[in-house]
């Protein structure tokens, strides 16, 4: 399918979810209330993060949970407690994001997942490590309702994507990418995406990551800029400023203390707790669980409403917030077309 089509057919799908029971009304009113300083009574999420699972088949040398978490005991969504959550909350809810830690097709009812948010014109994407189980995924995936699907390959040879993510298995996860794009041929759903990660050893292959995405003929491109968790990882972050997050360069520039997410999304895992974003790995900030409360009740309850306060006086009344890298989230991507 041409690319440009796939891309056009998923803009109409992201204005199609927001259109739908005017949920653009609710993000513009959250907006306005972001701007006015107002902390509670607020309507939402427009967009949601729900996590399937944090249980992951790789282990990425500075994946938090390889690390901090590795004995945990991994978990995954009641798909029950899912679908509840969907049904209270579709009203404004018109963006899904279905990863956040973990390997989101290792649950093995993600597919019913993504279908059943699809049909409630709620627009869906998945990251995937496509380090897949089985075949048959792959069939299921093109044949779902799925919009949008991001692919973290990460590394365009094989010998660095083995020293980063702990297995050799790139020829196995290019070739799944490879049946993808073939069983996905004559269709514009979903989109699939294919992320470079920007580290040291990465930035000079650029050029070698746009070849091999045109070898399996993804729809877009997306260079991710590292994030590192300690002082000791900056080694694996480029030498190329352009290349590493703004929070990283000791350039004096000072960084925005706004950041607007907890007035218009909302970031639950597998067990339910709603966290403030991804960027709380840990779980450390529960601010409620969707198995006890409402999630409006979890909005506007007393803890996320005084989390909101503390963002609009000065950053660091928070500890989470004075130690993040992602203010501005969306400079640490970008897309280009395939």
């Amino acid at each position: 399918m041409n690319k440009i089509f796939v891309r056009l057919a998923r803009d109409y799908r992201v204005i199609r979810a927001f259109v739908t029971r005017a949920r653009f009304i609710y993000l513009l009113l959250n907006l306005y209330y972001f701007m006015i300083k107002r902390s509670t009574r607020i309507f939402g999420p427009v967009f949601a993060q729900i996590e399937p699972t944090d249980a992951c088949n790789l282990s990425c040398r500075l994946c938090i949970v390889n690390r901090d978490l590795a004995n945990s005991k991994y978990g995954f969504m009641d798909p029950e407690i899912f679908r509840k959550f969907i049904d209270e909350n579709s009203k404004s809810i018109a963006f899904l994001v279905l990863y956040n830690r973990g390997e989101p097709f290792l649950h093995k009812d993600i597919i019913q997942m993504i279908d059943y948010a699809a049909s409630q014109n709620i627009f869906v994407k998945v990251s995937t490590n496509a380090l897949f189980i089985n075949k048959d995924i792959i069939k299921r995936i093109t044949d779902s309702k799925l919009d949008e699907l991001l692919i973290t390959l990460d590394f365009p040879e094989r010998l660095d994507y083995a020293d980063y993510k702990g297995k050799d298995t790139f020829e196995d996860v290019v070739e799944n990418i490879r049946l993808l794009m073939e069983a996905r041929k004559n269709m514009t759903t979903p989109l699939i995406s294919l992320q470079l990660l920007l580290t040291r050893v990465n930035e000079n292959k650029v050029t070698r990551f746009k070849e091999l995405a045109g070898e399996l003929n993804v729809d877009q491109l997306v260079y991710k800029k590292l994030r590192i968790n300690r002082k000791e990882e900056s080694g694996y972050l480029p030498e190329q400023e352009k290349f590493v997050r703004k929070s990283y360069l000791n350039n004096g520039n000072k960084l925005s203390n706004l950041c607007v997410r907890p007035w218009i999304s909302a970031t639950v895992l597998w067990d339910g707790t709603v966290v403030p974003c991804c960027f709380d790995a840990k779980g450390e900030y529960e601010l409620g669980n969707i198995k006890e409360f409402k999630m409006d009740n979890i909005y506007n309850g007393n803890i996320l409403s005084y989390f909101r306060h503390g963002l609009l006086g000065s950053f660091n009344t928070i500890p989470l917030c004075a130690r993040c890298n992602l203010s501005n989230y969306f400079s640490n991507f970008n897309h280009k077309a395939g």
